[in-house]
């Protein structure tokens, strides 16, 4: 059975990944701009890769639906 995957071509790394998913999409909402420069990316998409199901490819990133 073929898992359902969402790829994020344009992103190479988690932290590109954590950006947009923070920034682009809204996922906690609106971030006003004085308290962007404040997250740490990096950290939130380690955070995302250890807590969901990512593959990094040099396509992109996928990610799993469980």
């Amino acid at each position: 059975m073929d898992q359902e995957c969402r790829i994020y071509p344009e992103c190479k790394s988690m932290e590109e990944l954590a950006y947009r998913k923070l920034i682009i999409d809204g996922e906690l909402g609106d971030i006003p701009d004085p308290i962007r420069k404040y997250i740490d990316y990096a950290d939130y998409g380690d955070f995302l890769y250890r807590t969901g199901n990512y593959e990094v490819t040099d396509y992109g990133i996928c990610e799993y639906k469980r």
